[in-house]
């Protein structure tokens, strides 16, 4: 009775005024502290991104700068912090949109900081953006720090097989084990081209792809010991394509399809010249691959200009089969590198010619569906 008297005269309306002003004050006094730490968060977020930019301004090759900034910044810092910095420098020079190999080295980073439980990384990681580049680094921290770390067709396939629900994931996965698979046989293609054939018939071209692909830009090599800086110059170009010849059939076609990088580094501000380069390869269907992947690569080192990106596929008829391949890989070289490239797509769909806006917007649309769902 005495405590139910107590809790009535607590519980009267004055009291119960008296507790929903305070309950008011507090969870404003909440909202000021959460958006003010918010605010300070992305200052803290800016500035960082900042302090990176202006650290590689003056640097002879930039990318190679960001690319070390990155792993060092993350090696200190929290995966989610490191991503925010990713994305706020990418407003401050366009050329961070290019984060393939940015994302290489956060990933290796990362897995550094707890290399036994690299797995656990995977789960972190946005598999689409920077091209699939996170995946790649992965693997590469992984082999770099584990020695017993076996790539072979078995194991590509055990690793690669938990993504076979989503086949752009599986053939990002592969791709990149493809790299490793150069750097397990010491620098030998044949050798590594010989044991992806051992793969189910379905994987082997991306396996090839990042053979090839390794033996051009040989960072895992060179991360390895294996191989010296290699420098992109036209007479480099001509023993890649030499390579590339040695070869027949689906690893040859890989190796021609990767040659447009170099072709792009060459020549990036021509796709003309690309395209001609492209048809020094042996088939038909090699040199298309080539000059259809270097559309993608054009776009990354021009830093994503709109006004390149109108003369990519003219050397096709929009409704042609090349030309609407030609608009998909244009497209979604934007899309998959980042969702920041959104206005970007949608204003060159807005202003390629009226017979190749359908194809623009639809392949957008359908970037967009894939990497959200």
């Amino acid at each position: 009775m005495k405590l139910r008297k107590k809790l009535s005269s607590y519980f009267n309306p004055q009291n119960l005024k008296r507790i929903f002003y305070i309950l008011i004050i507090g969870v404003l006094l909440f909202v000021i502290w959460y958006f003010f730490n918010l605010s300070q968060s992305e200052k803290q977020v800016k500035n960082y991104a900042k302090n990176i930019y202006s650290s590689c301004l003056g640097n002879k090759d930039v990318a190679e700068c960001y690319d070390d900034a990155f792993y060092s910044f993350n090696k200190k810092h929290v995966f989610s912090l490191t991503i925010k910095v990713l994305a706020a420098l990418q407003d401050i020079d366009k050329r961070a949109l290019g984060c393939h190999q940015i994302s290489h080295e956060i990933a290796e980073a990362e897995v550094a900081k707890d290399p036994v439980n690299w797995e656990r990384v995977i789960k972190k990681i946005d598999f689409y953006a920077c091209n699939g580049g996170y995946l790649h680094g992965i693997f590469e921290g992984h082999a770099l720090a584990d020695p017993k770390f076996v790539i072979n067709h078995n194991s590509v396939a055990d690793l690669c097989s938990q993504f076979i629900k989503d086949q752009y994931q599986v053939n990002n996965c592969v791709h990149g084990m493809g790299h490793l698979m150069l750097v397990q046989y010491k620098g030998d293609l044949k050798s590594a081209v010989s044991e992806c054939s051992k793969l189910s018939s379905g994987w082997r071209y991306h396996c090839y792809s990042g053979i090839f692909m390794e033996n051009m830009v040989r960072g895992f090599l060179e991360d390895h010991g294996i191989a010296a800086p290699f420098p992109w110059t036209a007479q480099n170009a001509l023993k890649l394509e030499q390579a590339c010849n040695s070869f027949s059939g689906l690893p040859q076609r890989a190796c021609w399809t990767m040659m447009s990088i170099i072709y792009v580094y060459l020549n990036y501000d021509n796709p003309q010249a690309v395209y001609n380069n492209c048809q020094k390869a042996p088939a038909e269907d090699d040199a298309e691959d080539c000059y259809l992947y270097g559309v993608g690569e054009i776009e990354i080192v021009s830093n994503y200009d709109r006004q390149t990106f109108p003369s990519l596929c003219l050397l096709y008829k929009s409704e042609s089969t090349l030309g609407k391949r030609c608009m998909l890989f244009a497209v979604n070289t934007l899309i998959y590198t980042s969702f920041k490239n959104i206005s970007t797509v949608l204003n060159i769909c807005s202003n390629v010619q009226d017979d190749a806006k359908k194809n623009c917007y639809r392949d957008l649309a359908s970037a967009l569906i894939e990497r959200v769902f």
